[in-house]
């Protein structure tokens, strides 16, 4: 997809958590699915997904969804994109308004370049949660990867009023506005995104890109 300027945002993603109410299941393998990295988070999950069970107790529908979704997240950072939709899938299979899912389906579409499959779950995400700032933001990135820049900035436009501190979304508006010719407005999301996040270095690239243009 869209690299380096504004690109599907898999970092913003939080591990989704299991629930408090389980704070006390199989202590080891719970905190591996919620916060382990790599192929510790993918076998966290696993074992819990193939038990079945959390405290000895069966899983809700929503913590199974959950452990599907981290473990496909899991998969997502790995490259591993179909194994990532098939969890997504399991997990949607499971608890089908569960947005989390589509989200990050949409993420995984959105990297294997089928935009408009990222688009539909990006829908169906924000239509179960009107306030999802990164669904917003990342269907804006997909609309923008389709040359829509106008739908585009009206998505960036959503994520910051749901999340006003949004640094990547600021960017990535701000790349919209460049791409448009609208450099004034570029420059101000640019740094309206350095001011939120200093580390922000998409938005350092772009503002002294277009910052020291002719």
């Amino acid at each position: 997809m869209i690299r380096l300027v504004v690109s599907f945002a898999m970092t913003i993603l939080l591990v989704l958590s299991l629930g408090a109410h389980v704070e006390h299941a199989v202590a080891d393998d719970l905190a591996d699915c919620e916060g382990g990295k790599g192929d510790k988070q993918i076998q966290g999950c696993s074992r819990i997904i193939e038990s079945g069970l959390l405290f000895g107790q069966p899983i809700s529908k929503k913590n199974l969804s959950a452990a599907y979704t981290n473990r496909g997240g899991a998969y997502g950072k790995q490259g591993a994109l179909d194994k990532a939709i098939a969890d997504y899938n399991m997990a949607i299979s499971r608890n089908p308004d569960y947005a989390p899912a589509y989200y990050n389906r949409g993420i995984a579409y959105g990297d294997k370049s089928e935009v408009d499959r990222a688009i539909a779950d990006f829908d169906k995400a924000i239509a179960l949660k009107p306030e999802y700032a990164g669904a917003y933001n990342n269907r804006g990135i997909a609309y923008q990867f389709k040359g829509d820049f106008d739908r585009a900035i009206t998505d960036y436009n959503a994520a910051i009023k749901h999340k006003p501190d949004y640094a990547t979304a600021y960017n990535n508006r701000g790349d919209a506005y460049e791409k448009k010719g609208d450099k004034e407005n570029a420059l101000a999301d640019y740094r309206k995104a350095l001011a939120l996040d200093p580390s922000h270095k998409a938005a350092a690239y772009n503002l002294n890109n277009l910052d020291t243009a002719p």
